[in-house]
């Protein structure tokens, strides 16, 4: 059942949800990156406010002399540990797929078919209303889709 559905958002882009995310639910990103990218974030969250619970926090960098995402989450304490992983996104200029499996003991995430990230859910209440999009990356399409 698809839940939400962008076309071609402007980035940064903001979706909000009528409802959580909750387990067996799935976010598509197909994109691309822009011509000299740095980095984009993918932030899943409660609520769309600049101080909101970021439940989960995937940001891969390009300018590091291997390109890696960097995963976290931030709570009501701030951020936590942040993790690394030295992962290729894209090539530029290539179209990709980021898949976002939300289970309820953890995100998953794979690209272009390619698991990458089990990422254990570190706040309690771990289930998102809005996703957020921004930095070197043209979007295609969001989709939120449930099993």
């Amino acid at each position: 059942m698809n839940i939400l559905k962008l076309h071609r958002p402007k980035v940064p882009c903001t979706a909000k949800f009528d409802e959580e995310l909750r387990e067996e639910s799935i976010v598509v990103i197909k994109g691309k990156l822009t011509d000299d990218p740095l980095r984009f974030d993918v932030n899943f969250q409660k609520g769309d406010h600049p101080d909101a619970d970021i439940l989960f926090h995937f940001n891969p960098r390009f300018k590091e002399d291997l390109e890696k995402v960097i995963f976290n989450s931030r709570g009501p304490d701030g951020w936590g540990f942040q993790g690394e992983k030295y992962e290729k996104i894209s090539s530029r200029n290539s179209p990709f797929k980021l898949v976002f499996m939300v289970w309820n003991n953890s995100f998953q995430v794979s690209v272009n078919g390619r698991h990458i990230l089990d990422y254990p859910h570190r706040l309690e209440d771990w289930k998102p209303d809005t996703v957020i999009v921004f930095g070197d990356i043209q979007v295609e399409s969001i989709d939120v889709l449930k099993l």
